[in-house]
């Protein structure tokens, strides 16, 4: 007699911020980028290179808030079906309707179209890799926008810089003459 199985069964599990990613998951999800560029990517994040690692390590690591609304947990992992990955700049350009040549000019002169995402991972030309949702609600923003503005991302920290007065160097240690000697 054959068993039937209910819906429940056949549902994937989802994923959660605490939910262990494999490296090879993290692998797929970088667009099938292979072990050596994860190895890359984990190295410039600061990650170790354990076998598995919590969704939420790697948003803390890549600067979005690793409290993120479950609304957006599938679209911030590969997905439970596994189907959802980062894209590169070929992928972006081709959704935005630019040449990969193009966006990777923006990357280069950190100068994007009003609204243009920034990417999630920039290390190299071929190691620049775009959230999807940011890159549809900035091509279909009637669609996206709103979900794409529920991601949380974590504060910059901006260093408070105070301009240094500038001390011109006679150099000796004596104090430069006043300028009324100067007059005389």
């Amino acid at each position: 007699m054959p068993q039937i199985s209910s819906p429940e069964a056949a549902k994937p599990a989802i994923i959660t911020p605490s939910s262990h990613a494999t490296n090879g998951e993290f692998e797929k999800f970088f667009g099938g980028c292979g072990d050596d560029t994860r190895r890359k990517i984990f190295h410039h994040l600061g990650l170790p290179k354990r076998a598995k690692r919590p969704w939420g390590e790697f948003w803390n690591a890549v600067g979005l808030d690793p409290d993120q609304p479950e609304k957006l947990w599938e679209d911030l992992t590969h997905g439970s079906d596994g189907s959802k990955t980062l894209w590169n700049a070929a992928r972006v350009a081709e959704e935005v309707g630019l040449t990969a040549a193009t966006v990777n000019g923006y990357c280069h002169k950190n100068s994007f179209p009003v609204g243009f995402p920034r990417p999630l991972i920039d290390l190299s030309p071929k190691t620049r890799l775009w959230l999807p949702l940011e890159v549809q609600a900035y091509n279909r923003p009637s669609l996206y926008k709103v979900r794409a503005a529920m991601i949380r991302w974590k504060p910059k920290r901006q260093a408070v810089t105070k301009k240094a007065e500038r001390i011109p160097y006679t150099g000796t240690m004596q104090p430069l003459p006043s300028r009324s000697a100067d007059a005389g």
